[in-house]
């Protein structure tokens, strides 16, 4: 899958995002068959959600965490 197909036009992203670092992220929940990770822009104040399968793929990708 790419970043496309989950409803980010590429380049869209702003360049502060390129900036985080593994303190930005965060495992939010652990379920059954996947992990829900959260990446945190302190400098645009916002954060992307993604949902990991347990094998590493990246299933999902969105502004809110309500999967």
């Amino acid at each position: 899958m790419t970043f496309k197909e989950f409803g980010f036009e590429v380049g869209k992203l702003g360049a502060s995002w390129k900036l985080l670092t593994s303190s930005d992220m965060s495992v939010v929940s652990v379920e059954d068959s996947f992990y829900i990770v959260s990446a945190n822009n302190t400098e645009t104040e916002s954060t992307i959600y993604f949902q990991i399968a347990n094998n590493g793929q990246v299933m999902d990708v969105t502004h809110k965490n309500n999967f």
